[in-house]
């Protein structure tokens, strides 16, 4: 992931939340290093990627 604006960071949240409860872990592939550290300042970093 090399870009994400603030409507893909709702649908982010909104997926992780969902997939949570029906107890899915979600992954995110390829995400860049800004994007990592943007996803830890907005608290959802927890999401692990590669």
């Amino acid at each position: 992931m090399e870009f994400v604006d603030s409507a893909g960071l709702g649908a982010l949240l909104s997926l992780r939340d969902e997939a949570r409860q029906r107890g899915i872990e979600l992954h995110l592939a390829r995400v860049s290093g800004p994007i990592r550290k943007l996803l830890d300042l907005t608290g959802i970093g927890d999401i692990p990627g590669e």
